[in-house]
């Protein structure tokens, strides 16, 4: 059977690939808007022709694939690129300029809430100018610390600040309207100083915001004694470090700091202190306090430099202000500085006035007008009236939205005036602290005066920490007569650890002179039997003292104390005090 042969038609592969293109096998079609023909574009890599990248780089899928040695080149500044980094430009400037600008106004909005602050803390006269007073506070913050937590304690700048602040104080177009210049000085004061004005026509708040400026520059002038500047260059340097015949060895500059002046270069850097104290004290308008106070300033600062008559002089004359502000002041005391037993009252003035004299006294060696003069003034503060005690209590705190910002939008009245020294002293529950202080220099002086009164001096101090602590305990005082009263309390411990240390010491080498023996060592001690201490240490002793004190604060009898005061009978001078009892029962 013939076999049917059919005919097979040879099928053939398609030319085109069934499966779809892959994109990522394909060159990017670029927009015909951004960017040029291909052929424009094809380069042989063998050509010489230089390529420019930067104007056409290639595609980054496409770069690492190649198709016939061509690249694919695209461009890299686009309308979109272009427009995205001017948008994130101008949001970033804008962004830079709005916290530059809020940074600013916070800047300025901290500085104004801190001299609003310190407005309020420490008021200033409602008279003066808005710009003197904020002159006056920013250099009140560079000087003093107690005034801000930003004192940088500069007195060169702080000096400069103060000057500027007298000047409008002084200038008639400012601040000193009513202000006259004075012809005659009222007080003769060893040709020093410079004369002062007139202010009697200016209100009690800014004659005393003017004493203050005063004073503050006095003490500027107190710390840059001696130093100088520069005329060339108007730096302010310490005189160690001037470079001249005077000074053959001077101190090295600090690293970093202009080259030390030469000596024929240099001028005084601030007026002398007498020229602002003794301007206080022939200005009319101050009451006695503020006299008072400029006078013993001014002898404080004659006895660092030594001169010591220009001290008594100083000292003196603020014994004869004290006087003048009394119509019986020669009948309260004399120029020896001793109050007067039948003295009817006395004033604050007269007892600060005695005891710096007191004070400037003994520390010249001059023990025997000295103790007289602080035995009178611890009597008379003894003799004093009681009088009634200060209302110390604050305003009330309310925390309601509205007091609140009535408090942020009124400004605080100015502190009333202080008392002017002059009034007679009244006795209070604080008068204690002032005893004590008292207590402390007389225990001090009798101590270090001779070995037979150390005991005397011991019993003193104890009896004067002792009315201190019971001052703090029951005293009706402010926060500055606290801490007064403190550092009272502080200097007597002090005094006492001095003196225990020195006396244990002195024990202790009169038992080893001795070999030791009890018998020998100890009847010639009051110290030790005393003391209750064989082989005790300083420490142990102290401890003891200080218990006894806690136990018993008022263990100095009326009869001890009229023995104290028996005793240095003869230590008085040619004014002898007639009555030597300082205590009240």
């Amino acid at each position: 059977m013939q076999a049917v042969r059919f005919s097979v038609r040879q099928l053939h592969s398609p030319r085109k690939s069934l499966c779809p293109p892959i994109p990522l096998l394909q060159a990017p079609k670029p927009r015909p808007f951004t960017h040029n023909s291909q052929l424009l574009l094809v380069v042989s890599p063998a050509s010489p022709r230089p390529q420019l990248p930067f104007l056409h780089p290639a595609s980054t899928e496409f770069r690492h694939r190649k198709q016939g040695g061509q690249w694919q080149l695209s461009r890299y500044l686009t309308t979109e690129r272009k427009a995205k980094w001017k948008l994130n430009a101008w949001i970033t400037t804008r962004t830079l300029v709005i916290c530059v600008v809020a940074t600013a106004f916070l800047g300025v909005a901290q500085y104004g809430v801190f001299q609003e602050r310190l407005e309020r803390d420490r008021p200033t006269p409602r008279e003066w100018s808005s710009l003197t007073r904020w002159i006056y506070r920013d250099a009140r913050g560079v000087d003093d610390p107690a005034w801000s937590v930003l004192a940088m304690g500069d007195p060169v700048v702080a000096g400069r600040r103060y000057k500027d602040c007298v000047r409008r104080l002084e200038d008639p177009e400012i601040d000193g309207q009513g202000v006259e210049k004075q012809d005659d000085m009222p007080i003769q004061l060893l040709g020093m100083g410079k004369m002062g004005l007139d202010i009697e026509a200016k209100s009690e708040p800014w004659r005393r915001g003017y004493h203050e400026v005063l004073m503050s520059l006095g003490r500027c002038a107190e710390a840059l004694d001696t130093w100088v500047t520069d005329k060339n260059r108007l730096i302010v340097f310490p005189p160690a470090m001037v470079i001249g015949p005077n000074n053959p060895n001077p101190l090295p500059v600090p690293p970093g700091s202009p080259e030390a002046p030469r000596e024929e270069d240099c001028r005084p850097a601030f007026a002398p202190p007498e020229d602002f104290y003794i301007k206080i004290l022939t200005t009319k308008g101050f009451n006695a306090r503020q006299r008072i106070e400029a006078s013993n300033r001014l002898a404080d600062f004659f006895v660092k430099k030594g001169r010591t008559q220009d001290a008594d002089t100083m000292y003196k004359l603020a014994l004869d202000i004290a006087k003048s502000g009394v119509p019986e002041g020669d009948a309260i005391i004399d120029k020896s500085g001793i109050i007067s037993e039948k003295a009817k009252y006395v004033t604050n003035n007269i007892l600060s006035a005695a005891k710096e004299f007191a004070a400037h006294k003994a520390r010249s060696g001059d023990v025997d007008r000295a103790l007289p003069v602080l035995l009178s003034i611890l009597r008379a503060r003894r003799q004093a009236p009681q009088g009634p005690e200060p209302d110390l209590k604050s305003a009330k705190d309310d925390s309601d939205f509205v007091t609140t910002f009535l408090w942020f939008i009124r400004e605080k009245p100015y502190p009333p005036p202080p008392p002017s020294g002059d009034e007679p002293l009244r006795r209070t529950s604080a008068s204690l602290c002032d005893d004590a202080e008292v207590m402390t220099l007389i225990g001090e002086i009798l101590y270090a005066t001779s070995p037979s009164s150390r005991e005397k001096g011991l019993k003193w101090t104890r009896q004067a920490i002792a009315d201190a602590e019971l001052a703090l305990n029951i005293g009706n005082m402010d926060d500055d007569q606290r801490a007064k009263c403190r550092n009272c309390m502080l200097a007597g411990r002090h005094n006492l650890e001095k003196m225990v240390q020195q006396l244990v010491r002195i024990e202790e080498e009169r038992r080893a002179k001795h070999g030791g023996s009890t018998a020998a060592a100890g009847s010639g001690s009051w110290w030790w039997p005393w003391s209750g201490g064989k082989g005790k240490s300083s420490d142990q002793v102290l401890a003891e003292l200080n218990q006894e004190l806690l136990d018993n604060r008022h263990w100095l009898v009326r009869g001890e104390r009229d023995a104290a005061a028996d005793e240095y009978k003869a230590m008085r001078t040619k004014n002898p005090l007639s009555g030597t009892l300082l205590f009240s029962t």
